[in-house]
């Protein structure tokens, strides 16, 4: 009996140290798809800005914003829609609006984005000539 009442300690003490950095990791990797969300549509949108020569933007929204401005969006905007427990910004932020602009020729704007969510944050840039995320940082 008493080694059934150790083992169950120890597995009780093991379970208390292991659910908080389960619960860490899961929020980062949350954080991480989201961030991959918008680097697909960065790439998609330079893609398009390089194929067709025409400047490109990526206007992230949340999803009541993206109701209101689908309908009055130009072509050359493509719409990033934040999942709800996220929240994105963009710095420098011109005119308040979340904009990540992409040249004809594929250059991205230099801007910091960080997203965050439950007091945890990822903040990075996109490379100007590669339009691949670098510069990161993070609060895990």
């Amino acid at each position: 009996m008493i080694e059934i009442v150790v083992a169950l300690s120890v597995g009780l003490l093991l379970a208390a140290v292991a659910v908080p950095s389960a619960g860490s990791w899961l929020n980062e990797r949350r954080l991480r798809e989201e961030a991959g969300r918008l680097r697909e549509a960065v790439e998609s949108a330079r893609f398009t800005a390089m194929s067709s020569g025409v400047p490109q933007e990526v206007l992230i929204a949340s999803p009541q914003e993206a109701k209101e401005k689908k309908k009055r969006l130009p072509g050359e905007t493509h719409l990033f829609i934040e999942e709800t427990p996220f929240q994105w910004s963009v710095t420098p932020s011109r005119s308040g609006t979340r904009r990540i602009r992409i040249s004809g020729r594929g250059f991205v704007d230099p801007v910091e984005l960080k997203v965050e969510s439950a007091g945890t944050w990822l903040a990075f840039r996109f490379e100007l000539l590669t339009g691949l995320p670098r510069d990161e940082r993070s609060s895990f």
